[in-house]
């Protein structure tokens, strides 16, 4: 499929490196348990990551997001880091998928208004990362906040305001 097509000329992926993009169809085979889960709350999303994380990880993560209705209603995305064990070794996959998840994020922000984006990490390499992503919503004037967390309640007690009717 293009998608397919498009992510490997983005990412530079062999066929065998590129993770599997699910469908209906494809939802029926075997596969591995992807390293992500994306976890829809009333108002918002949490996206938890385990293991080794990837770019393609973190983009898929995000094409589910916009993928499914209740992006419309989201007012928040945690992006849960506390389980990454490592980032793959792809220095110019993790610059190309931030700067173009700032930009999807920036666009989608004209229909869907303000999501606040809560980062839970506590390693330095995760940390960098969202500052990269936050570098870049910022020098595109981005209407949705950013923020890096160490713990999953102080996110949550962040978002809070957001969550009142």
């Amino acid at each position: 499929p293009l998608s397919r097509l498009c992510m490997r000329r983005v990412f530079r992926w062999s066929e065998a490196e590129r993770p599997p993009i699910l469908t209906a169809r494809s939802a029926r085979r075997e596969y591995p348990a992807l390293p992500f889960e994306v976890i829809w709350e009333e108002r918002g999303v949490r996206m938890r990551f385990r293991g080794e994380m990837s770019p393609a990880d973190i983009l898929n993560a995000n094409l589910a997001f916009y993928a499914d209705e209740r992006s419309d209603r989201a007012r928040y995305q945690i992006l849960d880091c506390l389980e990454v064990t490592s980032l793959s070794d792809d220095p110019q996959g993790y610059e190309e998928t931030m700067v173009t998840l700032a930009a999807m994020d920036n666009g989608a922000a004209l229909s869907l208004g303000p999501v606040k984006v809560a980062m839970v990490a506590v390693q330095n390499e995760d940390i960098a990362l969202f500052g990269r992503y936050s570098d870049v919503s910022s020098d595109i004037d981005s209407d949705w906040p950013t923020r890096v967390f160490g713990e999953r309640g102080s996110a949550r007690a962040w978002i809070a305001p957001t969550l009142a009717p």
